[in-house]
């Protein structure tokens, strides 16, 4: 299966739910910017969430491309909350799995992405903070450019 997200440049628009630590569900908008470079994938981001004063996060993952042949691969972040966040990528049929952790080891979670077709995917994921749930999300993200 030919994946689109992260393998082909393009805007990606994003919608969905984004639930708090408190349990708190929030209507979530945004857009995904995926370039790619030659040594570097670039994934930036942001995902506004729609409170009385609405609130923005925006993420900027740098991603070592997938080598030929291998179904898997890594990144980085640099969060201005967390710090750093270290992650892998793997791929398994339809769907796009990543795992990441904090470098201090506080912070951690998982995303994952169902291709629906070739402009939407399915994403899901959750944050945790030692062992507590700080937020989780689903989100639809659908091609726009």
């Amino acid at each position: 299966m030919k994946h689109t997200f992260l393998f082909e440049e393009g805007l990606w628009k994003a919608e969905g739910v984004y639930v708090d630590g408190t349990n708190t569900a929030l209507h979530a908008e945004g857009a995904i910017t995926i370039t790619h470079g030659e040594d570097l994938w670039i994934n930036e981001g942001s995902l506004k969430l729609f409170l009385t004063k609405p609130v923005e996060f925006k993420n900027r993952y740098e991603i070592i491309p997938f080598e030929e042949g291998r179904d898997h691969t890594t990144w980085k972040s640099k969060n201005p909350v967390i710090g750093t966040l270290l992650g892998k990528i793997v791929l398994i049929d339809d769907s796009l799995i990543s795992l990441y952790e904090s470098e201090d080891g506080l912070y951690a979670g998982s995303e994952y992405l169902l291709r629906v077709s070739e402009t939407v995917y399915r994403n899901r994921g959750f944050a945790f903070k030692d062992d507590e749930r700080i937020s989780s999300w689903a989100v639809q993200l659908t091609r726009v450019e």
